[in-house]
């Protein structure tokens, strides 16, 4: 016989085993140890190791002007660091790359990951939009503490359109304007 309600343990969700079976993988694929939260481990199924991206620079047809700036500043601060610790040098935060679909940005990114010797994250909208109120904003910041786990990594924000759209429409919900807000804030 008890004496009052028995406590029961919530069950696991199986989006959570499945995350967590994914922090689990990525670990073994990096090769090292790393501590992530539900967020980051949702994510974890996104990022590709650098010595397994099977593209180069040299395989990107054309683009001969924007492959000579990604190696003078992109490229070069991720293999000669030293160089680039002075106040009058200092590496590119981040890169723009547009076009029409199918102009080999992606492609160009992974090619950097590669040579760069750094993580991929791919950053889909779908990867970290939710429908639970608060899940974007706390995917969102995974996006980018999971980047400083990996350091150094490359955050490619896919169909970025998609995602940050102008804010403050009138049929703009909340929280979406709060996850772009995130994001924008993050960014930097």
């Amino acid at each position: 016989m008890r004496d009052g309600p028995a406590l029961t343990q919530p069950k696991p969700n199986h989006k959570t085993q499945q995350a967590k079976r994914r922090g689990e993988a990525l670990s073994r694929r990096l090769g090292r140890k790393l501590v992530l939260n539900e967020f980051e481990q949702l994510l974890a199924a996104n990022v590709l190791n650098p010595q397994l991206i099977d593209v180069s620079l040299d395989d990107v047809g054309g683009l001969d002007a924007a492959k000579s700036e990604i190696r003078t500043k992109v490229l070069r601060p991720l293999t000669e660091p030293g160089l680039y610790c002075t106040t009058l040098w200092r590496p590119v935060k981040g890169v723009l790359l547009f076009g029409p679909p199918g102009t080999g940005k992606t492609m160009l990114a992974k090619a950097v990951a590669r040579e760069g010797g750094a993580f991929f994250l791919n950053v889909t909208a779908s990867a970290v939009m939710s429908k639970w109120l608060g899940d974007a904003n706390r995917l969102i910041r995974a996006v980018f503490t999971l980047a400083a786990k990996l350091e150094p990594c490359i955050v490619f924000v896919d169909e970025v359109e998609s995602l940050l759209t102008k804010r403050g429409g009138a049929t703009e919900h909340e929280a979406t304007l709060q996850a772009k807000t995130e994001f924008m804030q993050l960014w930097d």
